[in-house]
């Protein structure tokens, strides 16, 4: 295992990357949604591929324990799916409280850096580097035309036994969305049943008090 560890481990650095985004706005709920199951599932498609494995974590052992879980879910039919916004001016806020007011030219590089944290911060907390690992390797991004977002937004959707895919979407210019999935491991949040309990563990297990949640 500590061999694997060290293998996965500069995967796992890199990867979190793909899980930056800056978050506030409205809801396209249809359309963002199905986009979400589609990423969401092709993170299981990854996790059931023993040659894309053994390509990412340097073995040729076939299909590691820690994957199974991961494959196994059923996609299709979240638990639950919420929708969290207005998280980048929630960060902006701790920060200045925290360490006063700093330039608006790096705010928003700021704030995309420390949002990008947090799926990282909840995996580590919860279940150490393992679950960091896995969710950093299967971790997926696209990009799609939607002029109509005009700010980003998060999608959680909750499966069984704590599993909970974490879909971003950050829009830029010229109406291209940016979208990244990841997967998050938390016995708490994935027992949440309404928007309250998901703002109620934001606020208390990561310091963001603020964030605005609704149920898709």
């Amino acid at each position: 295992m500590i061999k694997w560890k060290k293998r996965l481990l500069p995967v796992a650095i890199a990867a979190v990357l793909l899980c930056l985004t800056a978050c506030s706005g409205q809801t396209h709920t249809a359309d963002l949604y199905e986009k979400g199951v589609e990423l969401s599932e092709k993170m299981g498609m990854l996790a059931k591929d023993e040659n894309y494995l053994a390509a990412m974590i340097s073995s040729s052992e076939g299909l590691d324990p820690l994957f199974e879980p991961v494959a196994s879910l059923d996609y299709q039919n979240p638990k639950a799916t919420f929708i969290i916004t207005n998280i980048e001016q929630t960060i902006s806020q701790l920060y200045t409280q925290l360490y006063g007011d700093y330039p608006e030219e790096i705010r928003d590089i700021l704030n995309q850096r420390l949002a990008g944290r947090l799926p990282a911060t909840i995996n580590t907390m919860e279940t150490g580097l393992d679950m960091l690992a896995v969710s950093s390797s299967l971790a997926v991004s696209d990009a799609f035309l939607d002029s109509s977002l005009s700010e980003s937004q998060w999608y959680l959707y909750l499966y069984d036994d704590g599993y909970i895919s974490l879909v971003m979407y950050n829009p830029g210019e010229e109406g291209v969305v940016q979208a990244s999935a990841c997967l998050i491991k938390s016995d708490q949040l994935g027992q949440a049943a309404s928007p309250e309990e998901v703002e109620n563990y934001f606020a208390e297990e990561v310091q963001l008090d603020g964030i605005a949640v609704s149920q898709a």
